[in-house]
C-alpha cells in the first residue's frame, strides 16, 4: 500500500501550531486562569465565562481565547509533556483516520521537554506513558545533567 503522508503536516499545523505557536496553554482551572478576564467584571459574570470556558473545554478537549496576552490555550488537564502526548494523540488520531480513509492510525505521539528529555503516549496501551528523563550526551554516553544520575554511566 502506498500512502502520501503529506496531510500529516497539515494536521499537525492545524491541531497544534496553530494554537500553541506564540502562544500559552493553561490548565482550565488554574487559578492564574482569573487573570485573563476583565479586571472590571462581576464576580458573577466572572464565575459565568470561567463556567463555560469549562464547559467548552469538557465538551471539546481545549478552547483557545486571544485576548490583551495573545494566544491561549485552556486544557482539560495540566499541560505537562505527558498529558500533552496524550491530549494531541487524542485530537490527531481521528483526523489521521479520517485523512488517510482508515489506511492509517496513529500510533504514538511524543512531546519533548528538552533536547533530553521527552514523554510519549503510546496507542498500544492508551493508560502507559513512557517518560525518557536519561539524558544522552551525542555519543550515546549516558551522562550526569542538572543532578540526574542514572545509575548506568
Amino acid at each position: 500500500m502506498v500512502l502520501d503522508f503529506g496531510f500529516l503536516k497539515d494536521e499537525m499545523m492545524a491541531e497544534i501550531d496553530a494554537c500553541c505557536d506564540h502562544g500559552m496553554m493553561i490548565w482550565v482551572d488554574d487559578p492564574w486562569i482569573g487573570s485573563f478576564l476583565p479586571e472590571n467584571a462581576s464576580e458573577a459574570k466572572a464565575a459565568a465565562v470561567l463556567r463555560k470556558y469549562r464547559d467548552e473545554v469538557t465538551h471539546a478537549g481545549q478552547k483557545l481565547i486571544e485576548g490583551p496576552f495573545g494566544k491561549t490555550l485552556l486544557l482539560a488537564s495540566v499541560p505537562t509533556a505527558e498529558n500533552l502526548a496524550k491530549h494531541w494523540f487524542d485530537r490527531l488520531a481521528p483526523r489521521v483516520r479520517f485523512r488517510s480513509h482508515n489506511r492509517a492510525h496513529l500510533l504514538r505521539v511524543e512531546v519533548w521537554e528538552t533536547p533530553n528529555c521527552m514523554a510519549t503516549y503510546n496507542t498500544q496501551d492508551p493508560d502507559w506513558f513512557a517518560f525518557d528523563a536519561v539524558p544522552k550526551l551525542p555519543s550515546g554516553r549516558l551522562s550526569h545533567l542538572a543532578g540526574y544520575d542514572s545509575g548506568l554511566s
